[in-house]
C-alpha cells in the first residue's frame, strides 16, 4: 500500500495523504482556495461535506489550470 498520492498540480511529486499538494504546487493554488482548505482541514471530522467541497474545488482548479492553453 502506498503512503501517498500524486500531486494534483501535475509535477509528478509523491505527496503524503495528509497533504493536498507539494509545497510548490500548493503555493500556486489561489490563496482563497488554500485558506478554505486549511480552515476546513481542522474541522474535517465535524464538517466532512464542507471539507470535501473545499478539496474538490482545489482539485478542479488544478485540473483546469493544467488544461488551460
Amino acid at each position: 500500500m502506498s503512503a501517498g498520492h500524486a500531486c494534483p498540480g501535475g509535477c509528478g511529486t509523491a505527496v503524503p495523504y495528509v497533504k493536498l499538494a507539494c509545497l510548490q504546487c500548493w503555493s500556486r493554488l489561489p490563496k482563497p482556495l488554500r485558506d478554505e482548505v486549511n480552515a476546513v482541514w481542522r474541522q474535517r471530522n465535524s464538517h466532512l461535506s464542507r471539507h470535501l467541497q473545499a478539496v474538490s474545488a482545489a482539485l478542479r482548479w488544478y485540473r483546469d489550470e493544467r488544461s488551460a492553453p
